[in-house]
């Protein structure tokens, strides 16, 4: 079972650990894997000690190096996370290594060396017409036969890796369901993944189906409906189920800063800019480009992951002490997140 997710949004996750414990009830003695888009396969022995006890979410969050390479607020999967820990079912890190992936989507399966390439799937099928033009209309790109035509040119070749990229996702995760489904006799999987790798039957279930067609599989989709609307209207073909959920926004959502930091020399994290949307606490609060956060709620903070770690103790209502540093001298702030 795959249940596509927005990544950001409560509900769809509630979903998902709803779905898992009652695959579990229902059948306590077959063996149930979660397979989760989230993690790579370098994290898989972090993982495996998680589940097993043996560190705990914190630990956790420090060796995968959570918010570097996922970024999401771990509160989205803390549930599911528990939930696996609890009843001993194994995580399954799904996805292909991160700086493979970014690498192709700038330049192309072709740029890998060969090491890099021995890390991915031998079978990338790319020529796949009705992923491409799905893919194209995800980006918004319209599918008219002039677009991209040209052989030179730009947008076309940024189109072509960034579709490389894709099938580098899809497959690799593919592969890897499979092959922790076949090292564990009867075992099921839920697979966690976004909505964009598995509508229409295109992404990662496509990819399972050519390598194992006898592979019995079903979608479901987490899908948002939009303001104000009562009914939500889906194309035929989307998934073998469809959830719908409340629209994508602050009801559904975990509160932000919504700036952009990178270390300062000097100590603490420079911001570098404030997001067009997300940032209005901020904003409010006075928080400009330039500033230097040095401590958050009196706990210094150097690493973006140590302030992502203490705000993701805060939720809509709360408020959070910020000591910066503005142009030499120090000032503190306080940030209220209201919806």
């Amino acid at each position: 079972m795959a249940i596509g997710e927005s990544h950001a949004h409560r509900e769809h996750h509630a979903i998902q650990a709803r779905v898992i414990a009652a695959l579990r009830a229902r059948d306590p003695s077959r063996p149930l894997l979660i397979g989760m888009e989230m993690f790579q396969p370098h994290q898989q022995p972090h993982l495996d000690d998680f589940v097993a006890g043996r560190i705990d979410e914190r630990e956790l969050l420090a060796r995968t190096r959570w918010y570097d390479a996922w970024g999401f607020d771990f509160r989205y999967y803390r549930e599911i996370l528990r939930l696996a820990r609890r009843e001993r079912l194994p995580l399954v890190a799904l996805n292909a290594p991160q700086a493979i992936v970014r690498k192709v989507g700038r330049h192309g399966l072709a740029a890998l060396s060969p090491a890099e390439r021995g890390q991915l799937p031998r079978e990338l099928v790319l020529d796949v017409a009705e992923h491409r033009a799905l893919f194209r209309a995800l980006l918004g790109i319209p599918s008219s036969p002039r677009h991209g035509a040209r052989k030179d040119d730009p947008h076309r070749s940024a189109l072509e890796t960034m579709l490389q990229a894709q099938v580098v996702w899809d497959e690799t995760m593919a592969e890897r369901a499979l092959a922790a489904l076949s090292a564990t006799p009867r075992a099921r999987m839920v697979l966690l993944a976004g909505s964009g790798h598995l509508a229409y039957g295109l992404g990662i279930n496509l990819r399972l189906a050519r390598r194992r067609p006898a592979l019995r599989q079903a979608t479901l989709l987490c899908l948002s409906t939009e303001r104000e609307a009562r009914v939500l209207r889906v194309a035929r073909g989307i998934a073998d189920f469809v959830w719908a959920t409340a629209p994508e926004g602050r009801a559904t959502s975990y509160p932000t800063l919504g700036v952009a930091v990178e270390r300062d020399p000097a100590g603490g994290l420079r911001i570098g800019e404030l997001a067009p949307h997300g940032a209005e606490a901020a904003r409010r609060a006075g928080l400009q480009p330039g500033d230097t956060i040095l401590a958050v709620d009196g706990h210094p903070v150097g690493e973006r992951a140590e302030l992502r770690l203490r705000l993701q103790e805060k939720d809509w209502g709360d408020r959070v002490e910020l000591r910066l540093r503005r142009g030499g001298r120090e000032l503190a702030l306080r940030v209220q997140f209201e919806r």
